[in-house]
């Protein structure tokens, strides 16, 4: 408050309030849901809610109300208002398998969350070019520089700084597929030991260790231990799997066949990729937490075995309107996508978000997401990303919270986030430090190692 207006308010508790007091109040009131509040500047600014997530967006609104007066930022409208979300989870999801990005980053990133009243920050923090957590129980998965993973330590100050902000921490981790990092670490991929699958069981770019060897016990017992460690890191109710985009030509590895052929409980290779869904789903939910997965493994034949369906399932498909995975609760990423690079040049249609797209309402749909992925562009700087990503997170904030109609155009709403802008405490980008006499980057296109701290997950050439 402070910040915005240059008054340091005095914090009491009872009396009866002044004209421009601001009472905030925590009651019961079954029509506010979980994060909703009442908002009325009729008299003293009053914000009620049943919760203290209801007050903290009440407050939010506040700011918000504040920052946008043209003159000293210490008068609102005369207004009154019942304010609560279309969807329950509100998301953010950064590549960080891939990308590792820094702390006062995602610290700002947070606080831009938690204004925008958007509560789930998704860390995806394995990929098959990089592991992102560094624990002593396994040494070599991932780097134990600050400058290229997280320890416990990190997260838990970063746990406790979104706490503040009423942003929950996701944690994703990508099994059995976009693990080559993780094969390679242990040789527990399809590319290692006798019987090898070859490259043409998988993806042409990529190699056969980029899938962890379902069919095998010691790689089922590492996935196990993994996910067992990490789980136990986090709070927040979804710990992701991934799962996703496991290549159809592994069946016909001799090694799958031979697995298929012996096992009485799988016979195809989607019978395979669940049950392994639903071995981690064992470690995810011994911890009190829900598996989530990206989809992708409805489509494959799966006579035997069936994704639970308590597991809940990221849809990077359709239009995210409507659940597209029957028997199963979804959060919607598909249309959102922000992936800035030479190759795919994908990036959320913003006028699609902001005048067509509604948030599904059904039981469920449990929310929605806007997505960033690192591919090709490992180490661009953490601002660039920002700069792609800020509009659409905006309009994704408004429409998850707001699922009625929009008010005005797309300018409309974007000179109006423009007004709003960044909430107090952002810190400035941060910029790569300039070397006198030397350029910014320099470029030889000579041969050199893998950068240290990512793997190289592709085939030879």
């Amino acid at each position: 408050m402070e910040q915005v207006t240059g008054v340091a308010p005095r914090v009491v508790a009872g009396g009866r309030p002044d004209r421009d007091d601001i009472v905030l109040t925590l009651a019961p009131d079954r029509a506010l849901g979980a994060e909703g509040h009442r908002f009325d500047s009729t008299g003293p600014v009053r914000v009620s809610a049943a919760s203290t997530h209801g007050l903290y967006y009440g407050t939010r609104t506040l700011l918000q109300l504040l920052r946008t007066t043209a003159t000293d930022h210490r008068a609102v409208p005369r207004a009154r208002s019942l304010d609560r979300p279309a969807q329950a989870v509100r998301m953010v999801h950064v590549d960080a398998g891939r990308k590792y990005w820094r702390i006062p980053y995602l610290q700002n990133l947070i606080r831009r969350m938690g204004d925008q009243k958007l509560n789930t920050l998704f860390l995806h923090l394995s990929e098959s070019e990089g592991f992102r957590l560094y624990s002593p129980r396994f040494p070599g998965l991932a780097d134990p520089d600050h400058s290229y993973s997280y320890s416990r330590a990190d997260i838990e100050d970063l746990k406790a700084f979104a706490a503040r902000h009423h942003v929950q921490v996701m944690p994703g981790l990508e099994l059995p597929g976009h693990a080559t990092v993780i094969s390679e670490a242990f040789g527990i991929g399809f590319g290692s030991g006798p019987g090898a699958c070859a490259g043409a069981h998988t993806h042409p770019h990529l190699t056969p260790d980029w899938i962890i060897d379902m069919t095998g016990e010691k790689a089922i017992a590492r996935s196990k231990e993994i996910v067992d460690e990490f789980a136990g890191w986090f709070d927040a109710p979804l710990f992701s799997i991934g799962a996703e985009e496991v290549p159809v030509q592994l069946a016909e590895c001799p090694r799958v066949q031979d697995h298929l052929a012996a096992a009485p409980d799988v016979s195809t290779l989607g019978d395979l990729l669940n049950r392994y869904i639903n071995t981690l789903d064992d470690v995810v939910t011994s911890h009190g937490r829900r598996t989530a997965v990206y989809n992708g493994s409805e489509h494959l034949a799966a006579p035997q075995q069936r994704v639970r369906a308590p597991v809940v399932f990221l849809t990077w498909e359709g239009t995210g309107a409507e659940p597209a995975v029957p028997g199963h609760d979804e959060i919607a990423i598909s249309p959102f996508y922000n992936t800035p690079n030479n190759h795919h040049h994908k990036y959320p249609d913003e006028p699609w978000m902001y005048d067509t797209w509604a948030p599904g309402n059904t039981p469920d749909m449990l929310g929605s997401g806007v997505v960033n992925w690192a591919d090709y562009n490992f180490w661009a700087d953490d601002e660039y990303f920002e700069r792609h990503m800020a509009g659409a997170r905006a309009i994704l904030a408004d429409r998850t919270w707001n699922g009625s109609p929009t008010p005005d155009t797309l300018a409309g709403f974007r000179a109006r986030a423009a007004r709003v802008g960044d909430p107090p405490g952002t810190t400035p980008a941060w910029k790569r430090p300039r070397v006198k006499d030397r350029p910014s980057h320099h470029w030889t296109f000579d041969d050199a190692p893998y950068p240290k701290g990512w793997t190289h997950a592709g085939s030879p050439g």
